[in-house]
């Protein structure tokens, strides 16, 4: 499975989750198999994204074949983008490391 989790600096598991999905500057990639970190990969934002204009880093995160996103909270946009796409979505804790996020709080389905 190819869990994003959006964060709030420069991204990698020790990162801490963003409280906004489309504000957060980067985004970290972690391919998990059986509860085991295959590969990680960093993703910046495009810069020129700013709160309200999600879809286009949902796109990008769909296009890169994830499975579930996590971030603190999804504006309607990026909602209907991973909808579209039946990527599972999910809020954690905030203010968690990534790799606690993958942990945690892993998406269980599409949110309602």
């Amino acid at each position: 499975m190819k869990v994003a989790v959006a964060g709030m600096g420069g991204g990698g598991l020790d990162d801490t989750v963003s409280p906004e999905f489309g504000a957060s500057p980067s985004f970290t990639l972690v391919d998990v198999e059986d509860q085991e970190t295959l590969a990680v990969e960093i993703v910046v934002n495009p810069k020129n994204c700013v709160p309200g204009t999600t879809s286009r880093p949902a796109r990008d995160l769909v296009d890169r074949g994830v499975d579930a996103v996590i971030a603190g909270a999804f504006g309607p946009e990026a909602i209907l983008v991973f909808s579209s796409a039946v990527i599972r979505w999910g809020s954690p804790f905030l203010r968690v490391r990534v790799l606690s996020a993958l942990s945690l709080s892993a998406p269980q389905g599409c949110r309602s």
